[in-house]
């Protein structure tokens, strides 16, 4: 089943985001931390969940704004950031990633003309290993955008790995087209696709 996801789906979506995307900031976060994020993510944007048997098996999220986005974020959790940031302080490899996640918006567009209106960003998709490549990821992204359609948006983008094939293979069958590709983490690219509605 297909539905809206609500805050109370925070927790099971902060999980299976661990599950499905191991490596990355995000990951290295507690659940708890990871889910209070997804609560605003999930409250000031769009996310879909797929369920069954009364369990989250899949989600999308999307963001209208991710530079206001990650700035509540930051705001809302700060004391929350801050002893995960003293306990890990003389790791600067995690300092440098943690950064470059919460900078990656501000590098992006920096090709759209000022006056342009800002672009939303799909953040986060991830089905459950077990149930992959049985078309649930085209009807979460099919149910996400009808919602930007229904709010008149013309296109909007997502940000993947160059390395994350199986995700590139899923944006380019689905209608994306690379605009441009960026360095940001270092040494690796990422490619940034936008797609026209």
């Amino acid at each position: 089943m297909l539905r809206k996801g609500d805050k109370y789906d925070s927790k099971a979506v902060a999980l299976l985001h661990k599950e499905g995307i191991p490596s990355g900031f995000l990951s290295s976060l507690k659940t708890d931390l990871l889910a209070k994020m997804y609560c605003i993510i999930i409250e000031d944007g769009s996310c879909f969940v797929y369920v069954q048997d009364d369990l989250v098996r899949g989600f999308i999220t999307c963001s209208c704004d991710s530079k206001a986005l990650y700035k509540k974020i930051v705001r809302k959790n700060v004391l929350s950031l801050i002893p995960l940031f003293i306990k890990k302080i003389f790791s600067l490899s995690f300092i440098k990633r943690s950064l470059e996640s919460f900078l990656i918006p501000f590098k992006t567009g920096k090709g759209e003309r000022e006056s342009e209106e800002i672009m939303p960003e799909l953040l986060s998709i991830v089905i459950s290993k077990d149930i992959q490549a049985k078309g649930i990821g085209s009807e979460l992204l099919a149910a996400l955008e009808y919602e930007l359609k229904a709010k008149n948006v013309k296109r909007y983008k997502v940000i993947a790995g160059d390395n994350l094939v199986s995700a590139n293979k899923f944006y380019l069958k689905n209608g994306f087209a690379v605009k441009e590709k960026l360095e940001l983490h270092k040494g690796q690219i990422s490619n940034i696709y936008v797609k026209e509605l």
